[in-house]
């Protein structure tokens, strides 16, 4: 997966990421050394990601989890835990994240980590 993350008008870092490692790549320095403008970090079985108005990263993992990373790729939390796979991940606006797995979908708080009103169903037609 990958995803452009804007920091200013000209630039930006992009987010490359596997079931098993991720990158951060800062676009602003990519023509010099591409070691000097990678971050490697590990969200464990990435299967999604978006990003916040904040330019925090939110991913979605195989376990069901949906954790927060800022700009840098520190771990600052879970923002919601399932059952299942997340595979997809939408912001809504500054604190509301919709987080979709196969059968259902959340919308979530991302300020305290709550679900906002009751899931809803997904089915097959």
């Amino acid at each position: 997966m990958i995803l452009f993350i804007p920091t200013t008008k000209m630039s930006g870092i992009i987010l490359a990421a596997s079931a098993t490692s991720a990158a951060l790549i800062d676009v602003g320095i990519l023509k010099s050394d591409v070691s000097a403008c990678k971050t490697a970090f590990n969200p464990i079985g990435a299967t999604c990601a978006t990003v916040g108005a904040d330019g925090d990263l939110f991913i979605g993992s195989s376990s069901g989890s949906v954790d927060k990373y800022d700009h840098k790729g520190t771990f600052i939390g879970t923002v919601y835990s399932g059952s299942e796979p997340a595979v997809a991940l939408a912001m809504k606006d500054a604190r509301t994240l919709v987080v979709a797995f196969s059968s259902s979908v959340y919308i979530v708080n991302t300020t305290n980590s709550t679900t906002v009103g009751t899931p809803l169903s997904v089915s097959a037609s």
